[in-house]
């Protein structure tokens, strides 16, 4: 460790200042740490009533944080509400049980599965472009409906109506009690209150529904799927099957769903580039069902794709705990220290990136001269999402379908945003087909 080690900034922490933090972070989360980083610079603490987080925006020690000493570090319980909900998957778990499932579950998603699965993702794509008439409509709703029904068709190899409406109800509600239980964690499960005999019923009404698709699945070879997948694993129990499920399910179709709202509202907004990616679609030879082989020729689509992912990450936030001291950029940091990384403003801070709050998606094209740990929609490290290509395949078919099907708008001339587990819409965004 070097000599000179330094405590951490800290904000005010006279106790009346720890309740003023709390109200302002709920509020305004942006502006709140936005002062405290032009305060404090980019490492620093915030004592809230009862508890305190750290907070990290540099690349050098992010990068320790998630790479090189990566195993003095564990999820944080700012994971504890999806606990309750996903179990033990590799979203929550960690040390020798995570390394254990990463190692089953990883070469599952390789490139032949997500290859396979193109032809669902398009099809279902073309369903729900049929199914939109020319009114106005939410598009962040309208959007879920498409990725539980591509996330229903990967994950459990089925595409009945009845099926994906139960678990896009469910996945809502779960989804729905763990943002509110985040900004209460404290109230004891417990307690008979109706969000927690909702919650609890809904787990146990898709538990059921998951141990009898499983069953099935061990017995099904015909079709591929990540449940037939694991089912058939002999390293993995019906528990751990559920897990994985779930988490893939519930946290790979929030984080779509919110990520495909951004990027048309900001295709909408910039004219300009929605020519720019429909002019290359039409210029690149594909078939009606799009291979995974011809989406690769997609450069400045998937620019685009990255561009509205830094600007507005789903997953907007990264925290883990430390299990041993450390030393991060020259400060001290104690065992069980939270570090909190927000990537939201990471990707936005002006040291780092050039014109931050500008959407340029040219800066993802060609080579880009920047710090790896600067530009973490998925993650980064060991533990970077399971699940990356296939969501950039996703994202890309429906792109390919959409501007092949009809030019668009979204009505909204801004977004407002909402920081729960996910970054998602605050408003309604209205999105209607334009006609040629």
């Amino acid at each position: 460790m070097p000599d000179k080690q330094q405590r951490i900034p800290v904000t005010s922490s006279f106790f009346l200042t720890r309740f003023s933090n709390l109200i302002r972070v709920n509020n305004d989360p942006v502006a709140f740490f936005n002062h405290c980083i032009q305060k404090n610079g980019d490492f620093f603490k915030v004592k809230f009533p009862g508890f305190e987080f750290n907070y990290l925006l540099a690349p050098d020690g992010i990068q320790n944080v998630l790479e090189k000493n990566h195993m003095n570090y564990k999820k944080s319980m700012v994971y504890d509400p999806l606990k309750l909900a996903l179990g033990n998957g590799l979203l929550t778990s960690d040390g020798a049980f995570w390394k254990s499932q990463r190692k089953i579950i990883q070469p599952l998603f390789n490139k032949s599965f997500i290859e396979a699965m193109c032809y669902d993702i398009s099809v279902a794509t073309d369903s729900f472009l049929q199914s939109i008439d020319d009114d106005p409509v939410d598009l962040t709703k309208e959007l879920a409906n498409l990725t539980i029904e591509i996330a229903c068709r990967a994950f459990f190899a089925t595409s009945e109506v009845q099926f994906s409406s139960f678990i896009s109800a469910k996945t809502n509600e779960i989804n729905e009690f763990m943002n509110q239980r985040i900004l209460m964690p404290f109230i004891p499960m417990g307690m008979p209150l109706p969000s927690h005999i909702k919650f609890n019923r809904s787990i146990r009404q898709i538990n059921e529904k998951l141990k009898a698709l499983i069953v099935m699945a061990a017995n099904n070879d015909s079709r591929p799927s990540l449940l037939s997948m694991l089912a058939n694993s002999k390293s993995i129990s019906d528990d751990m099957i559920r897990d994985e499920v779930l988490t893939f399910l519930i946290a790979g179709h929030e984080t779509t769903t919110n990520a495909l709202s951004f990027l048309l509202y900001l295709l909408s907004k910039y004219p300009d580039v929605q020519q720019a990616v429909k002019e290359e679609i039409e210029n690149n030879s594909m078939d009606d069902h799009p291979s995974y082989e011809s989406l690769q020729r997609l450069t400045y689509t998937k620019a685009v794709i990255n561009e509205a992912l830094r600007l507005f990450p789903p997953a907007w936030i990264i925290s883990r705990e430390s299990i041993e001291d450390d030393v991060i950029l020259g400060h001290v940091v104690p065992k069980k220290s939270i570090i909190n990384i927000p990537t939201f403003l990471v990707q936005r801070h002006d040291a780092f990136w050039e014109s931050p709050n500008e959407f340029k998606p040219e800066r993802f094209v060609g080579d880009q001269n920047r710090h790896k740990f600067s530009f973490l929609p998925f993650g980064g490290g060991p533990r970077f999402c399971i699940g990356m290509q296939f969501a950039y395949t996703e994202m890309l078919i429906f792109l390919v379908k959409l501007f092949r099907y009809s030019d668009f708008k979204v009505l909204n001339q801004q977004v407002d945003l909402d920081f729960l587990i996910t970054l998602r819409p605050k408003n309604e965004l209205q999105f209607q087909f334009v006609k040629k």
